[in-house]
């Protein structure tokens, strides 16, 4: 688990029936799958497998199915009665809202925060934390403002350096992806599961756009992700 997931899963409200862990596992499992797809058959040198800004598309792809009926049923003990399967879908779909909620504040309060320091480099630590209090204040409030999560600190040299906005328009991204998927599914779930692993066998072969073009029906909209904030 990356710093930047496992952070934000600690800080993330806990939910009855649906946990961060299980959140972080679909998580973890989006970037797996798009890692094992994506290094070529044979060893050509240096490879870069993935744009780097696209990384956490499929991340943000598969916690969606942290939501859906039928993966969580699948989840469930054998013994699970009907009554209690039916009170755990109640308790997730309520806790979707939570979650996407905090989320989405979240990723705003790291982006403004990234642009912000990086506009503005030379500044002490006590000046960056001051920062960082009035940014989590505005966009989330809460009793965490005064402590730097251990992800922040990767913005600094780190690996995520100057990137934490990708976790926002990659959101809108799998938002969109996962509508479509799921869209296609209803009306025929075999031709859906057919574009999902064409997907991802194509590893690196293509550029990531001409990849995931066919779920995005051309064009990127947030209307999906909107949509997701509204029933929120």
């Amino acid at each position: 688990s990356h710093p930047t997931t496992s952070a934000v899963r600690r800080q993330r409200p806990t939910t009855a029936g649906c946990g961060h862990q299980f959140l972080t596992v679909l998580h973890e499992s989006g970037h797996a799958l798009h890692h094992l797809f994506a290094r070529p058959r044979s060893y050509l040198g240096f490879v870069r497998y993935v744009e780097e800004d696209a990384m956490e598309v499929f991340g943000r792809f598969f916690e969606r199915y942290a939501f859906e009926e039928d993966v969580i049923r699948a989840t469930l003990p054998a013994k699970t009665s009907e009554a209690d399967a039916r009170r755990i879908l109640r308790q997730i779909v309520s806790a979707k809202s939570a979650h996407l909620i905090f989320d989405r504040r979240y990723d705003l309060a790291v982006s403004v925060f990234d642009q912000d320091i990086h506009a503005q480099p030379k500044r002490s630590e006590e000046e960056i934390r001051r920062t960082w209090k009035k940014i989590y204040t505005t966009y989330i409030g809460g009793k965490d403002a005064d402590r730097l999560p251990p992800s922040l600190r990767s913005v600094f040299g780190g690996p995520h350096s100057a990137r934490f906005v990708i976790y926002v328009w990659a959101d809108i991204l799998a938002a969109q992806m996962f509508h479509q998927y799921q869209m296609v599914r209803k009306r025929d779930p075999k031709k859906a599961e057919h574009m999902l692993l064409e997907m991802f066998q194509k590893g690196s072969s293509a550029p990531f756009w001409d990849i995931i073009a066919p779920l995005l029906r051309g064009r990127v909209t947030a209307k999906s992700y909107l949509a997701e904030m509204k029933r929120a």
